[in-house]
């Protein structure tokens, strides 16, 4: 890497992140900084701040005695900075006043608000679609620069930008850091991960009660509060068969466990990173038909339709579990999978660079050599 093609690249988002919450887009973000750092980038992140926890705590006092908007820390093992509104434009100021970058990449939260703040100190901006849920967006994109480049992380996820937000986009699928994943041996166990209604929480009850001689085990992802998530820790106290656990870092610990994946989500999952996490260890899932869960999954496990009967789920976890052939074809299937060119971490690593130097280029007035990458995702067909 020369000084001539070094990024400096900001990752925006209006959520808080790693280790206040939790989620695909917190690990996707995470790994793909750590990814370009590795490769001679300078990467850092905005990010949202909440009081809670000892990060919020510390930080609190920090921007109260420091009388700064913006906190920092690596407390994700990436240079971060922490706000109580990313989007402000005192924030901003603070940001920039340390950190120049070349471009902004914003995703989730107020990603389209960031990047018009952005702009307004001439830093080109990328939106990065992480999920489908576009009606904030609706609204702001007609007033961004016509250059802003987008990115999706699922061939899905582009079909529907392009249908509701009107632009087209680069195909880059998350990034898996497969040795921050992959175990040597599989466990005894199906996984559930993320007990939350919208994961599909009542139907992985149902299957552990129709299949009371395999052990499950539920792991949350996101902060859960409040009644109804106590009453779904009463339903999984009241199954000898399943156990429960609170959030970690350490998934391999939990895929070390796995010998088969339960995704039965009720959202419509703008990619599936779990089920892509588990196949590089080759162990398959049983997951909904909806989303981009099926680009995500390919042949490495068992698609039902998201509203499909508990007995036919159940009837499926089990068809697998009970059948060594057909869970070892499966397993197969999913670290093929998982080793498809399209995941590999070059490719992608190359891809991203390209469109954001692409972005540079364009905000400077240079047509880089060769032209620009074409954002249409036709050279990352799954």
């Amino acid at each position: 890497m020369t000084a001539t093609n070094r990024l400096r690249v900001l990752f925006a988002t209006g959520h808080p992140h790693l280790p206040q919450i939790a989620g695909g887009l917190q690990s996707s973000t995470s790994e793909t900084m750590r990814g370009l750092i590795a490769r001679g980038h300078d990467a850092r992140l905005l990010c949202g701040l909440t009081g809670d926890g000892p990060l919020g705590l510390r930080h609190r006092v920090t921007l109260k005695l420091g009388r700064r908007m913006v906190a920092e820390d690596h407390a994700a093992d990436i240079p971060a900075y922490r706000a109580w509104n990313p989007c402000d434009s005192s924030v901003i100021y603070d940001v920039l006043t340390d950190f120049r970058p070349d471009v902004v990449v914003a995703q989730g939260g107020d990603a389209a608000d960031l990047i018009q703040g952005f702009d307004a100190h001439d830093i080109p901006g990328a939106i990065y679609f992480r999920n489908v849920e576009f009606d904030d967006l609706i609204p702001r994109l007609p007033r961004l620069s016509p250059d802003t480049a987008y990115i999706s992380n699922s061939g899905f996820t582009r079909r529907r930008a392009r249908q509701v937000l009107g632009v087209d986009s680069t195909v880059i699928y998350p990034l898996i850091d497969a040795d921050r994943y992959r175990v040597e041996s599989l466990g005894r166990r199906v996984v559930f991960i993320n007990p939350h209604p919208s994961k599909g929480v009542q139907i992985a009850l149902d299957v552990a009660r129709r299949c009371p001689d395999i052990p499950f085990l539920f792991v949350e992802a996101w902060t859960l509060a409040g009644p109804d998530h106590d009453r779904m820790r009463a339903e999984v106290r009241a199954l000898p068969n399943v156990d429960y656990q609170p959030r970690t870092a350490d998934m391999a610990a939990i895929f070390r466990q796995a010998r088969l994946i339960l995704v039965p989500s009720q959202w419509e999952e703008a990619f599936g990173r779990v089920v892509a996490e588990a196949q590089v260890s080759g162990i398959p899932a049983v997951a909904s038909d909806i989303g981009g869960l099926p680009e995500a999954l390919g042949d490495g496990g068992i698609l039902l339709a998201a509203d499909a009967p508990a007995a036919l789920w159940a009837a499926t976890v089990r068809a697998i579990w009970d059948d060594p052939a057909e869970h070892a074809r499966l397993a197969q299937a999913a670290l093929a999978h998982a080793m498809r060119p399209a995941m590999n971490p070059a490719h992608q690593f190359d891809r991203l660079e390209t469109v954001l130097a692409d972005r540079v280029a364009r905000r400077s007035g240079v047509q880089r050599r060769g032209g620009n990458l074409p954002l249409n995702g036709a050279a990352t067909a799954c």
